[in-house]
């Protein structure tokens, strides 16, 4: 089953994913995102995620969430 993460749940999803970690592992979802590649990561891995702001434009910072796909 896909889980389409809204664009307004997202920051609401991502700090749920740190809290209920079990929940989300082997899940699909699907929210629209910025992809960071490197050679760092793993073969096959990626990170997704958003900019994300919690008080003012100065703390603006990249939150993502690692992933797997076979052709990534």
């Amino acid at each position: 089953m896909l889980n389409k993460i809204k664009d307004d749940d997202y920051g609401i999803w991502y700090i749920d994913t740190f809290d209920n970690k079990p929940a989300y592992q082997g899940k699909v979802v699907e929210f629209n995102a910025m992809v960071v590649m490197s050679s760092k990561l793993p073969k096959n891995t990626f990170i997704a995620g958003r900019l994300a702001m919690t008080c003012c434009a100065d703390d603006i910072q990249f939150c993502g969430i690692p992933c797997k796909y076979a052709d990534a």
